[in-house]
């Protein structure tokens, strides 16, 4: 038998140990709401299993592959980091300098469908770029299959039954990347070093638009019961409505590869056979703060089924106690995110991220 090989990292208080090159995570701390895990094993009937091997991500798994910089002196690293040993998620990291930074960091989920694929998706997530403005550090990945995503990696070979799945494994992983950035700077023999940008692990939140909306929802359920990826605050433009008001009520869209092919093969792109809807799943991440803009004329996401999902969500944050936590504006637009409306969910970041204290505002 080979002899066993043992790697060590620590990272923000976790300790990776890697055994014949299988990760294995400390359990995060477990969800105090047994209907949301009701919910979220439903969510996995589609998605399939979530298996928790993203819990923690070594500085020692991050390359840096090209720096710049950029107008306002904010430096732009193309990286990538390793959630899975077969795979390495390509990623833009926005560093502020200095003298702006704030100690808080945001993961920028940008609406992939829409950007060009030829290119790391930072080069077009505008909000990535104006938050790092404003003195957050800033982390785009790719999608898996779009920008400079490894294109002969199939995450179907890889165990995984959807590359949302996948996705959420990877933003995890990203999470963990923003909360090493200190053990990073001292590690990594590079320009990070020279920085001393430091985040603080409780100051970060995620941000997504369109495609990038709905995967900053599938991503919090998760990172709010995993201790070491928890955020902060959450904003979504877009990307929210209820399975009977998407696209007209036709989910073949949700059924692709990119998403979850379950959808089709086992639910007949049936609304009314699946076994969740977003209300619930937005309900599951109390007691997180959320941002949410609806546009009024988004005929992807109608704003019908945003409003249902909302009502649907406070009513389940009061009833756990936690009152005035959802913030949501209606935009008179179509599936955009009006600059009026990205600097208000800016402020709300600045809010739930940069206070003093121990609770959310």
């Amino acid at each position: 038998m080979s002899a066993l090989i043992y790697s060590y990292a620590y990272c923000s208080g976790w300790l990776t140990l890697a055994l014949f090159g299988v990760i294995l995570f400390p359990q995060g701390k477990p969800a105090n709401d047994p209907a949301a895990n009701l919910i979220i094993n439903r969510f996995e009937k589609v998605a399939g299993e979530f298996y928790r091997r993203a819990d923690d991500v070594s500085a020692k798994k991050i390359s840096i592959t090209k720096t710049t910089v950029l107008e306002n002196d904010i430096r732009k690293q193309l990286i990538t980091f390793q959630v899975d040993i077969e795979d390495e998620v390509p990623a833009v990291l926005l560093v502020p300098p200095k003298a702006k930074a704030n100690g808080a960091a945001i993961l920028c989920l940008p609406d992939y469908l829409k950007g060009p694929k030829d290119s790391y998706s930072g080069d077009t997530c505008l909000y990535a770029k104006e938050l790092a403005e404003r003195g957050y550090v800033t982390l785009v990945p790719d999608y898996p299959g779009f920008g400079k995503y490894n294109k002969n990696y199939n995450p179907y070979l890889a165990d995984y039954d959807s590359c949302t799945m996948k996705a959420i494994h990877n933003h995890i992983g990203a999470i963990n990347v923003l909360k090493c950035m200190n053990i990073h700077y001292e590690l990594l023999n590079n320009g990070l070093v020279r920085s001393g940008i430091y985040v603080d692990p409780q100051k970060i939140g995620c941000i997504g638009h369109g495609s990038g909306g709905y995967n900053a929802l599938f991503f919090a359920m998760y990172s709010n019961r995993i201790g070491a990826a928890r955020i902060n605050a959450v904003g979504i433009s877009s990307g929210l409505t209820t399975t009977k008001n998407y696209n007209g009520g036709s989910l073949s869209e949700w059924s692709k590869l990119h998403l979850m092919p379950w959808i089709g093969s086992k639910y007949d792109n049936n609304p009314q056979k699946l076994p969740f809807d977003f209300p619930e799943l937005l309900s599951t991440l109390a007691p997180l703060p959320i941002f949410i803009s609806a546009p009024l004329k988004d005929s992807e996401f109608n704003v019908t089924g945003t409003r249902q999902c909302i009502d649907y969500a406070e009513k389940t944050y009061a009833k756990q106690g936690f009152q005035n936590r959802i913030e949501a504006l209606f935009p008179d637009c179509g599936q955009e995110f009006p600059k009026d409306v990205r600097e208000r969910m800016y402020e709300f970041f600045d809010k739930q991220l940069l206070y003093r204290g121990d609770t959310p505002r």
